[in-house]
C-alpha cells in the first residue's frame, strides 16, 4: 500500500488502517474530492489472506515487537496505576501477562484461519464528514459494498463495576513492574452515580461539563500546592473519567520523593 499512500500524502490525502476496541478501523482525511477513491484503493489492497500467506517469514519479528509492547505497557508507574483503575472497574480488561501467554499460542496457521472470510463475518459502519455529497457516498458504497458486510450489529454494553458509596474505599496496591523504578504513582478515583445511555441525555451531558469545569478549577491550585510548594512529585493533575458511560473524577500524582501512604495523606 505504500506505493499508493506515499504519493497521496504529498497531495495532502491520508488513509490508515488500525485495530481498535470495536474492530478494524479504516480512516481517511484530506482536502480533495479524491478521498473516497483513495479509501477504495486501500480497501481493495487489504487482502488479509495475502498478508497471512506472506507472514511466516516476518511473523516471528512482528510477534516479538507486539510482545515488547505488552511487556512495556505497564513499565511506567503512572500508566500502570491508571490501568489498575481500569482493571478494577472493567472485568473485560486483561493484564499484559495474559496477552503475552495468548500471543505465544498464535502462529501463521492460526492467523490465517482467523482472517479467512473475516469481512463476511463482521458488520461495517461508514461515517463520512465534510464536503462529500450523499450521492457520491452512495455511488462509492455501491462500488465497494461487495467487499463490506453492511449489516446491523447488536449494541454491546460493557460491564462496569459500580462502587458502593457506603462502603470503605477499595485500595489496589501493586509493586512496579520495573523494580529499579524510583517513582511511585497514586491515583484516587471517585465514581459518580448513574450511567450514560446509548442516546444523548441533557442531564448526563451537564454532569460531564461540570466535571470538565471542576478539572479546570482544580488543576492550577492542585499543581501549585502539591508540586510547586510541597514538591511532592513531577506529575500532578486531575481529570474527569468516562468508563463506558460511567462517569468519575480522579486525582493523580507521580513522585520519587514520597511513598504512596504519604502521598495519600497530602
Amino acid at each position: 500500500l505504500n506505493e499508493t499512500l506515499y504519493p497521496a500524502s504529498n497531495a495532502k490525502l491520508y488513509c490508515s488502517a488500525s485495530t481498535a476496541d470495536f474492530g478494524i478501523c479504516l480512516s481517511g482525511s484530506g482536502f480533495s474530492q479524491k478521498l473516497l477513491s483513495l479509501v477504495g484503493r486501500v480497501l481493495e489492497g487489504l487482502r488479509l489472506e495475502t498478508y497471512c500467506a506472506r507472514a511466516p517469514g516476518r511473523l516471528q519479528a512482528q510477534k516479538e515487537e507486539l510482545l515488547r509492547s505488552y511487556q512495556n505497557s505497564w513499565i511506567k508507574p503512572q500508566a500502570h496505576c491508571s490501568q489498575l483503575r481500569r482493571l478494577l472497574m472493567l472485568p473485560e480488561m486483561a493484564r499484559p501477562t495474559i496477552l503475552e501467554k495468548a500471543l505465544e499460542t498464535v502462529g501463521s496457521k492460526e492467523l490465517h484461519i482467523f482472517v479467512n472470510g473475516l469481512y463476511e463475518r463482521v458488520g461495517c459502519d461508514i461515517l463520512v464528514m465534510g464536503n462529500t455529497s450523499k450521492n457520491e457516498l452512495q455511488q462509492w458504497v455501491e462500488q465497494f459494498g461487495r467487499q463490506l458486510a453492511l449489516q446491523e450489529q447488536p449494541l454491546v454494553e460493557h460491564e462496569v463495576l459500580r462502587l458502593d458509596p457506603t462502603a470503605a474505599a477499595a485500595v489496589l496496591l501493586e509493586p512496579s513492574v520495573d523494580r529499579t523504578q524510583p517513582n511511585s504513582a497514586v491515583e484516587i478515583y471517585w465514581q459518580l452515580p448513574g450511567r450514560n445511555k446509548f442516546q444523548w441525555c441533557e442531564v448526563r451531558s451537564r454532569v460531564w461539563v461540570m466535571l470538565g469545569l471542576l478539572e479546570e478549577v482544580m488543576s492550577e491550585p492542585l499543581f501549585d500546592t502539591l508540586r510547586t510548594k510541597q514538591q511532592l512529585g513531577y506529575s500532578v493533575g486531575c481529570m474527569g473519567r468516562d468508563s463506558h458511560g460511567v462517569l468519575g473524577f480522579s486525582i493523580y500524582i507521580l513522585s520519587a520523593v514520597r511513598r504512596p501512604p504519604a502521598l495519600l495523606e497530602r
